[in-house]
């Protein structure tokens, strides 16, 4: 080369041309390697077979006699026979197979790479056809298993049969009487039967040197203990030799696949090797693709896999590209066994423990306890190891017969084909598909395909979370169809991490979370991404509240465009139709439903948007005030004192000593739940004892509001239902001839009906026919007649009520009610006074005292409002100061809120006398107006309303105010009691005599500056929890804004989800569903058994027992029965929601406090964002649990209410956990609550925890 770098005329022209290409190479290689990247990446994920093929190390072919190879000369020292398969070696030499794998072993074992004989290309390891027939069925039939296992019969395991009857019988209660209920238990019954059937004919996997695990334990010569371990040891030898060579494979054929991927042989003519040498270096300067390991295993599930590698490698040739596929697929048939092999050493390593113990431990120096605990383990852990030993594929089938051409494996003359798809989900997550899954899987993808929507049953703990949804975002995602994929809100955060984890490796799929509510705004870019996801097979998770709100939203915003009266911004439009946009996406879209049971529940699945101008309540502000009157008096058992203003009447006084007398009969009867607060569990009882005095006790109010033109005794019988107190009372004439004209008139319109008259012909028909044979006659019931054609056919049928019956003083009441009405004797805001009056006492007071704070309803805390105002800026401020519904335990609806106003006032008032004012509302609204009032009221501070009014807070608190009477008094009482204890005034400093305590010491109103942060903390611990401060703050701010209502709302249900309206594809599953389904999802696929065997273990005395809790318990002496029972608890699921007032963590560290601590390491449960984290004993912090090193034996398990569905946390095989019942559970929660210890009835248990307020329950239910 010149120094001017120009090129020496010596070069050749080839060797000018290649310089020339490595220069373009360095000046444009950059945007050529990108474009290469982008051409290698593979996204069609969608190949549905592939047929099994051995990999050969070296091709082979059939001896016959005269083909042209040397026989002068044979390597071997046998002749072949005619056919046989022989190898060819340069020169015509042959060599038997097996000879020839014999020398590629021990060139491996002396670690030189065999190469082939022609092509001195390095060879793979084979794998044989027999291998790849085991690799299709039981991976480790390998090792000979019939040595180590067999499977055994019920009978033989000395297992009594299952019973096919339910166990029960309900058939007679009044509940089960209805169609619903009659279906439920015939299927309950069937399937039964189904499972028993199944149950007494199955087989279950034993090892065969522990058939008996007794005698092994308590053998006295230890012969059969000696023999186990032999055999285990033995066992453990075999699985290590099996695992080294698939390990040897997989090291040793991983190599080779990239080598041969990126190879570019340099035969050809001159011109096309340049071509080749050009494309070696740019592979070497990085800008061709680099064909990976992860590339190739994902062109596995590419149904143009060899061209997709072609792209990579254009000179690959398809029969290479073809041998590849089929190496990949055989390193990832061994990878995967050599994951499957570990699994069964670390079981057999267990079991050999347990045999060593029992070895090391006479069974005469164990208890009788430690004995039979040693001989479970012992059959656990064996029938663990068996099942694992024995475990197959079910995705490989016989599709047609084999060609010669195609090298296809073939079984009883069947070609074999599999889905690669399954074989890639094993390897990402190293396991072994059961055949359930796969069934269930294919079930649906091939209903999703015919158009069909489906809903079908898995059992807790198969794997729908983690195996069927994943699977099924990764076959229905084909690029013209967009994958969503709904939930729980408690599983979203576990679903997410589950298809990231899934498509974060070799099949590669972008994850999107979508979130929207009514005060989200969804713009183009939101769509773009969706139809984005469409185009790129990616998946989209959301909740069931999400895919409405997008709805509602969407006819939302066209109610207002049609409203020419309002004005409309350019961009709303805009917003219509980007939502409108997603809704076709939706159309085009396939939804997956996990735990569809509860996302289409039909009276929890309801979201409403109200819509249109907000009115006022109307009898405001008595109707806030009758609520607080009401409530009042229920939390005066608790306080023994009232917060409204009847103090100084010894009647009110009266009615509620009274009242307080009932309550405590009430929690004596296990009628009233004591803790977390009062809870009405009985609403007969309820009628039958409370209401008498709550409704004197709302008297007073009547007659506070100035209710007058009725007799108090009138007033009590309509508010209570109660009319016989008004029998025998003289109603006057007038009253009477209401009552005539009254059922004169009924009679003449019954009489023009001619349905009644024709329904009336035949009760009278009906009445002589039994009157003819012999039947007593028909009388009215003494009962309130009924409303509608019925009532009035009765009506017409039944004589007048009789004088001297409750019905007769009923009738009577109301003409009374009526003629007053008309006279102007009693006002109609009387009227609406006494109603709302009956309506607490019949209806919202008994439905509000049956809820549970903070797990059924309660108002947002803190931390709370913080994190909706951060994800949603315009939550709407009646979310953040009313009382709003709970999905579970300290868990809050993300968008639901009360629909009816009395509900909505009577939950917010007990909210806040339970949890108290928040640190919010103290600040920015009570305190702020109490200052305004103030300072707009005249005369001297002292005496202002508002300073009063603060002044008597302070002093009902238990507080003193700076410079007041009360303060100046407490000094001297302090001083003196000083003086009489001789205590020096210069005494040390800082002693607790010196110091007047100042945490009850508060400043006047004038004083206070809300700036300083000491003063107000004071004042807001003081008061937060005063009825006195809640009610004005109630009545002052929260009701008088926050209450307005609007009289349209838009409304979307499960029908929304589960209908065709939306998605045209739908499919869902859970364990536990019910038959309450939309009809375009037709009926429930129950899993033939499953609903029989979740009754059977649950009934099994075997792997559930009850333990029934003292009277008087709290929330600690749960927990610490918990922390310290003896056997101990490895786990805590509180599916009745009775550990409450403490977050997860809070609980966490007070079972460690309480016991736990002894032996526990570390409690595991779940935090805010639904993260699996565990609480460390010895450091005291919170880590995540996949970052945690403590011992499955070692630590403990808390599963709070919410999560007490579709979470898995792992444990001990022998793990017992204590269940808690609760007042408002049904079945599905106990079985979803029992099944969170995934190994029930193979060794874990669950002890159910009966407070003494559900025993009582239960027996008045049955």
């Amino acid at each position: 080369m010149h120094k001017d770098g120009s090129v020496c005329e010596e070069l050749s022209d080839r060797e000018q041309a290649l310089l020339e290409t490595m220069r373009e190479s360095v000046f444009h290689g950059v945007l050529l390697g990108q474009d290469a990247l982008q051409r290698s990446s593979v996204t069609d994920l969608s190949c549905q077979s592939r047929q099994v093929r051995p990999v050969n190390s070296c091709s082979s072919l059939k001896y016959f006699k005269g083909s042209g190879f040397n026989e002068a000369c044979p390597i071997t020292l046998c002749d072949f026979e005619e056919g046989e398969t022989v190898m060819k070696l340069p020169n015509g030499h042959l060599i038997s197979p097996e000879a020839f794998e014999d020398l590629l072993k021990l060139a491996r074992k002396e670690r030189k790479p065999p190469v082939d004989p022609f092509t001195r290309r390095e060879l793979p390891p084979s794998t044989t056809e027999e291998e790849m027939l085991h690799f299709c069925s039981a991976p480790l039939q390998a090792l000979g298993l019939e040595r180590f296992v067999t499977r055994l019969a019920r009978s033989e395991l000395g297992e009594p049969e299952v019973s096919s009857a339910l166990g029960f019988d309900v058939s007679q209660h009044p509940e089960a009487r209805s169609k619903v209920a009659i279906d439920m238990l015939s299927r309950l019954a069937a399937d039964t039967e189904v499972f028993a059937k199944k149950s007494n004919g199955a087989t279950a996997p034993r090892c065969l040197f522990l058939r008996d695990a007794e005698a092994v334990v308590r053998g006295a010569d230890g012969g059969a203990r000696t023999e186990a371990t032999a055999q285990v040891r033995a066992l453990l030898a075999e699985l290590a030799e099996l695992r080294d060579k698939d390990a040897a494979v997989v090291r040793d054929a991983l190599p080779i696949l990239v080598k041969r991927a990126t190879a570019v042989p340099l035969e050809g003519s001159s011109h096309d090797e340049l071509r080749r040498r050009t494309f070696q270096l740019r592979q070497l300067a990085g800008q061709e693709a680099s064909v990976s390991t992860e590339y190739l295993f994902c062109l596995l599930v590419s149904s143009t896999g060899v061209s997709d590698l072609r792209s990579a490698n254009p000179y690959v040739s398809e029969k290479e590209a073809d041998e590849l596929l089929d190496l990949a697929v055989a390193v990832i048939l061994h990878a995967n066994r050599v994951g499957q092999i570990n699994r069964c050493m670390s079981e057999a390593r267990g079991l050999l423990k347990l045999l060593e113990t029992a070895a090391h431990e006479s069974s005469a120096a164990l208890t009788a306890g430690a004995t039979e605990q040693l001989i479970s383990a012992l059959m656990l852990k064996s029938a663990t190891l068996a099942d694992q030993l024995l475990a197959r594929r079910y995705y490989v089938e016989a599709s047609s017969p084999p060609s010669a051409a195609d090298g296809a494996l073939s079984s009883e003359g069947m070609r074999l084909q599999y889905d690669p798809r399954f074989l890639l989900f094993e390897f990402t997550h190293n396991i072994l598909l059961r055949q359930t899954q796969v069934h269930l899987i294919q079930e649906f993808v091939g209903a999703v395909r015919k158009g069909q929507p489906l809903v079908k049953q898995m059992l807790m703990g198969g794997g729908k979370t983690t195996v069927v949804g994943p699977m099924l975002a990764l076959m229905l995602g084909d690029g013209e169809m967009l994958v969503l994929q709904t939930m729980p809100q408690a599983l979203l955060e576990q679903s997410k991490a589950t298809l990231r984890a899934t498509f974060s490796a070799i099949m590669r799929k972008r994850v999107f979370t979508l979130v929207f509510e009514r005060s989200s705004e969804l713009g183009w870019g939101t769509v773009e991404k969706l139809i984005e996801a469409r185009r790129n097979r990616g998946v989209v998770l959301c909740t069931a509240s999400t895919v409405k709100s997008i709805q509602l939203k969407l006819l939302e915003k066209m109610d207002v465009l049609r409203d020419t009266r309002r004005k409309q911004h350019p961009s709303m439009e805009v917003d219509l139709r980007a939502l409108l946009e997603v809704i076709t996406v939706y159309r085009s879209s396939c939804l997956i439903m996990d735990e569809v049971d509860l996302l289409l529940h039909p009276l929890k699945s309801e979201l409403n948007f109200p819509i249109g101008k907000k009115h006022a309540l109307d009898v405001s502000p008595q109707r806030w005030q009758c609520a607080i009157h009401c409530c009042d008096a229920v939390f005066y058992a608790e306080r023994k004192s009232m917060s409204v203003n009847f103090e100084q009447s010894a009647r009110a006084r009266s009615i509620l000593e009274e009242l307080n007398g009932v309550i405590e009969q009430g929690y004596a009867e296990h009628t009233l739940q004591r803790s977390p607060h009062l809870t009405l569990l009985n609403e007969e009882w309820y009628k039958r004892s409370m209401m008498l005095p709550m409704a004197q006790w709302m008297l007073l109010w009547l007659e506070a509001n100035h209710v007058s033109g009725l007799q108090s005794e009138h007033m009590l019988a309509y508010i209570t239902h109660d009319y016989t107190p008004l029998i025998g009372l003289d109603w006057g004439e007038a009253v009477e001839e209401a009552v005539a004209a009254q059922e004169a008139e009924m009679s003449a319109e019954l009489s023009a009906d001619p349905l009644v008259t024709s329904a009336t012909r035949n009760q009278g028909a009906l009445a002589r026919a039994r009157k003819a044979s012999g039947a007593s006659s028909v009388e009215a019931p003494d009962a309130a007649p009924s409303s509608g054609i019925t009532g009035k056919i009765r009506g017409v049928q039944y004589t007048s009520p009789a004088k001297g019956t409750a019905a007769y003083a009923q009738l009577r009441l109301h003409a009374l009610l009526n003629l007053k009405l008309k006279l102007n004797e009693l006002t109609t805001k009387a009227m609406q006074l006494i109603n709302l009056t009956e309506e607490w006492l019949n209806t919202f007071l008994p439905h509000c005292l049956q809820k549970i704070d903070r797990v059924s309803f309660g108002l947002l805390s803190m931390s709370e409002m913080q994190k909706q105002q951060k994800l949603d800026p315009h939550t709407p401020r009646s979310r953040l100061k009313l009382a709003i519904p709970f999905v579970g335990k300290d868990v809050p609806s993300t968008a639901s809120e009360f629909a009816h106003p009395d509900i909505i006032i009577g939950l917010t008032v007990l909210a806040y006398r339970y949890e108290g004012l928040r640190r919010s509302d103290f600040e920015e609204d009570l305190m702020p107006l109490l200052r305004s009032n103030f300072e707009a009221e005249a005369g001297p501070y002292r005496l202002r309303v508002s300073s009063l009014m603060y002044n008597t807070w302070v002093e009902q608190a238990g507080g003193r105010i700076k410079g007041s009477t009360k303060e100046i008094d407490h000094k001297r009482t302090a001083a003196a009691t000083r003086s009489s204890n001789n205590e020096e005034e210069d005494g040390p400093p800082g002693t607790t005599r010196d110091a007047v305590p100042e945490d009850d010491l508060v400043v006047p109103l004038w004083l206070l500056k809300q700036s300083n942060e000491e003063q107000v903390t004071r004042l807001f611990e003081l008061l937060r929890k005063l009825p006195m401060a809640i009610h004005w703050y109630l009545e002052q701010v929260v009701f008088p804004t926050y209450t307005q209502h609007q009289h349209i709302k838009l409304s979307a249900s499960g029908q929304e989800l589960g209908g065709a309206m939306l998605f045209p594809s739908r499919v869902g599953f859970s364990g536990t569903p019910s038959d309450l389904l939309p009809l375009d999802l037709g009926r429930c696929g129950y899993e033939e058994g499953s609903d029989g065997q979740m009754l059977h273990v649950l009934t099994d005395e075997l792997c559930m027992c009850v333990e029934f809790v003292e009277s008087g318990w709290t929330v600690d002496s749960l927990l610490e029965r918990v922390a310290n029972a003896e056997p101990r608890f490895h786990a805590l699921i509180d599916t009745g929601a009775l550990i409450t007032g403490l977050g997860n963590k809070g609980v966490a560290q007070r079972l460690l406090d309480l016991g736990l601590g002894r032996w526990c390491e570390g409690v595991v449960f779940l935090d805010e964002s639904d993260e699996k984290v565990i609480l460390v004993k010895a450091t005291g912090r919170v880590l995540k649990l996949s970052q945690c090193g403590i011992a499955v034996e070692n630590r403990f398990a808390f599963y709070d209410q919410i999560h007490t569905t579709g979470m898995d946390i792992k444990h001990t095989l022998n793990a017992a956990a204590a269940l808690t019942l609760g007042k408002d559970m049904v079945f599905r929660d106990l079985a979803q609550g029992a099944y969170r210890m995934r190994g029930i009835a193979k060794g874990q248990t669950i002890t159910m925890l009966v407070i003494p307020e559900v025993q009582q329950l239960m027996k008045r239910q049955l």
